[in-house]
């Protein structure tokens, strides 16, 4: 399958706030419900509405953290089913992370597989920095619900903006 791109004009706003109308470009090679669901996540969670978010995972979803992330296991092993993701991921981060926000440039969709650029920020609830950093989410949905969820950001970043002792 040969990959194709959506045009983005990084200066056009992109919601990144429960609500909001999502303008986001996307290149679609299959069925629109895998978009539909994740779309759903991010807005589940950017609106800290953990219920709604964890309720389109399947019960044998994976979870894989970044390496070197605050949030991954020590020996890469993925988070399994909502409750080990909401008290060991979700819960952690919006402990973490004040006015969070995800700006979703890019949205690529190739059947059950989705792939989406962007921007996290917010503030750091212990040290008061701020962060920006750069992100890719790899999902995997199967019968509208996600089913695996990849997570590539840098991690020296994101811990500088939330753990004190990191400096």
């Amino acid at each position: 399958m040969t990959e194709e791109r959506s045009s983005w004009d990084p200066h056009e706003n992109a919601p990144d706030r429960p609500g909001e109308k999502s303008q986001l470009p996307r290149v679609e090679h299959g069925d629109d419900g895998a978009a539909a669901v994740v779309t759903a996540f991010y807005e589940a969670l950017l609106a800290e509405d953990a219920p709604r978010a964890l309720g389109v995972l399947a019960s044998e979803v994976a979870w894989y953290e970044m390496p070197g992330g605050p949030y991954a296991r020590s020996d890469g092993t993925p988070y399994r089913g909502a409750a080990e993701i909401a008290e060991g991921v979700l819960t952690r981060q919006i402990g973490d992370v004040e006015d969070l926000a995800m700006a979703r440039h890019e949205m690529l969709v190739y059947g059950d597989s989705i792939i989406v650029l962007g921007t996290a920020t917010g503030r750091g609830r212990k040290t008061g920095v701020r962060l920006e950093i750069p992100f890719a989410h790899v999902w995997l949905t199967r019968d509208h619900q996600i089913v695996e969820f990849r997570q590539y950001i840098d991690p020296v970043r994101f811990l500088a903006a939330v753990d004190p002792t990191s400096t």
